[in-house]
């Protein structure tokens, strides 16, 4: 998910992947989900992921980069990780509707 090149490949499973794939792509990112939320290039495969993934998967991504409030808002308040919580909000938003 961090190297320069291999993210785009990620990406592209994220979105045109089988359920299952997107599944175990997100299984796995959840293992650091909050360090690669705050890196440059991975942080573009979390938000991928947060878009393209099943509800219940995308809920177990969201419950391991910010496993409580605080967590939540020091995401929100990083130079990259900030992106990735603007993802969080619009999807729960559009949920909500």
């Amino acid at each position: 998910a961090r190297h320069p090149f291999g993210n785009f490949v990620v990406q592209h499973i994220l979105e045109h992947g089988s359920p299952e794939h997107r599944q175990r792509m997100v299984i796995a990112l959840c293992e650091d989900a909050g360090r690669l939320a705050r890196h440059r290039i991975a942080s573009n495969v979390v938000r991928a992921a947060l878009i393209h993934s099943q509800s219940q998967d995308r809920a177990e991504l969201v419950q391991a980069l910010a496993p409580d409030r605080q967590e939540l808002l020091n995401l929100g308040k990083h130079k990259i990780g900030s992106f990735v919580c603007r993802e969080i909000k619009l999807l729960s938003k559009k949920h909500d509707a």
